[in-house]
């Protein structure tokens, strides 16, 4: 009997272990990993056009942080099936469906308007020559200047945050819960960022690339997966992060 004590102690402490090592890490390589995997389906992606490349990865990321809400959750008490109504059960089956809409919405809207992106195009100054990874550089830094002052007008501007507040009423974060939003919301954050790149004259792949590098990013700091960052919590968008700016 205390053989099989000390056996399961020491199988519970390996699983600890692990748990807290993928808490700890897991964050950077499911990030690199999903560059990669965009990398590859913008330059060329093999037989898969990167419309089928971006859309496998976000059904792939979903099943993914589901999974690991499940298995290092941040909060045990967040999603369980004692706390849900009626509409949370609903929403939760409706909203895996409507976050991939979004994506293949955007996707198939950016490619069938490629040819009339030139009309949008103010400075056509766009460096296409440099490394992708440069481009992505610059392309998060001109979305994320954007967005950051749509974000702050809908919550100063009382218009605004009569509609973004449902997302601010949240209870609990959780992956399912990243698109708790009204249409009217996320057209108007998206566009902002898709329009700011076209201002830019950045091409079609790398806009495709960086919105669907966002809305992986964005359901990993929605979800309820104890993801740590660290130093980097005080000035990514990281999971820690996000539930800071909804901890109000």
């Amino acid at each position: 009997m205390s053989e099989q004590l000390i056996d399961g102690a020491q199988s519970g402490f390996e699983t600890d272990r692990i748990r807290h090592a993928v808490s700890r890490f897991a964050y950077g390589p499911i990030l690199l990993f999903s560059l990669g995997v965009l990398w590859w389906g913008v330059d060329g992606g093999g037989p898969f056009s990167l419309g089928i490349v971006a859309n496998s990865l976000y059904v792939f990321m979903l099943v993914l942080i589901g999974a690991l809400e499940f298995y290092i959750p941040y909060k045990q008490s967040w999603g369980t099936i004692r706390k849900a109504s009626r509409a949370d059960v609903l929403y939760f089956m409706a909203a895996a469906p409507i976050d991939y809409l979004h994506v293949f919405l955007l996707i198939s809207i950016l490619a069938a308007s490629a040819s009339y992106h030139h009309y949008v195009t103010v400075f056509d100054i766009w460096p296409s020559h440099t490394h992708i990874l440069f481009q992505l550089l610059l392309v998060t830094l001109i979305v994320d200047f954007a967005k950051y002052w749509y974000h702050r007008w809908t919550h100063e501007v009382p218009l605004l945050w009569r509609y973004h507040s449902i997302h601010h009423s949240l209870d609990r974060l959780e992956m399912l819960r990243a698109s708790y939003f009204y249409p009217i919301d996320i057209f108007l954050t998206v566009a902002t960022g898709t329009l700011a790149l076209l201002f830019f004259g950045v091409d079609y792949e790398i806009i495709v690339f960086h919105n669907v590098f966002a809305g992986i990013t964005g359901l990993l700091n929605h979800s309820n997966a104890d993801l740590k960052c660290g130093f980097f919590d005080k000035f990514l968008n990281s999971p820690g992060h996000h539930r800071a700016h909804h901890s109000m």
